[in-house]
């Protein structure tokens, strides 16, 4: 990732985001911006801390910007705009931070447990100006009555039915996922059922999805 300009990632990621016409709207010039700051930031922060391991400028703007951006808009809409979301093991902010940059007039809480993780976090929320974010360490069991959250492939499988405990009634948690059979049958039997799956292909080709998961009741 080192050695790839601002420009080359900015260009990659406009191209990218024109072939998407129903992104064009949202991923506008001001939120170009801020995710070319969110990639210098990382490629900085990379040199000491080794964040995220991918080398490719191509496979960066693929699987994890455009991962989030195309997966986010499938979902997002659909929630009331009073409504907070929390992306749950936030990581690098993917997709809590291309959320908050796609949608400014709504409100995202990005959980992370790690402290070197949450420092990204802060320092890219301080450098995008990003209002709507907030930043909290913590671990997702320790969170009570969240009504909408999405994840991406933060936690193993057995690891979802336990999320379960810290959302409220009728809970809705939004995975991002390669597509698995056995993933869907698991969950229709556990704490949660499967009310939706929205699938996607990658400008690499490979096959992701959106799981739209309810608390049972």
């Amino acid at each position: 990732m080192q050695g790839y300009s601002s420009q080359k990632f900015r260009e990659r990621l406009e191209g990218s985001a024109q072939t998407h016409s129903n992104l064009n709207a949202l991923m506008n010039d001001r939120c170009l911006d801020r995710l070319v700051q969110h990639f210098a930031l990382l490629v900085q922060w990379n040199k000491t801390h080794n964040l995220i391991a991918i080398s490719e400028l191509s496979d960066l703007v693929a699987e994890h910007y455009m991962d989030c951006a195309i997966a986010l808009n499938l979902w997002v809409p659909g929630v009331e705009k009073s409504e907070a979301i929390f992306d749950l093991g936030a990581g690098n902010g993917f997709p809590g931070m291309i959320a908050a940059s796609m949608w400014p007039d709504r409100s995202f809480t990005l959980v992370e447990s790690l402290r070197k993780k949450c420092s990204f976090l802060r320092a890219t929320r301080s450098t995008l100006n990003l209002h709507n974010l907030r930043v909290e360490q913590n671990r997702v069991e320790n969170l009570q009555g969240i009504n909408f959250a999405i994840s991406r492939a933060a936690f193993s499988t057995p690891l979802i039915d336990e999320l379960a405990k810290s959302f409220a009634p009728d809970g809705i948690l939004a995975l991002m996922r390669v597509p698995s059979d056995e993933f869907l049958s698991r969950e229709t039997k556990g704490q949660w059922m499967v009310i939706d799956q929205m699938g996607y292909t990658l400008d690499t080709g490979a096959e992701r999805c959106v799981v739209i998961l309810k608390k049972r009741t």
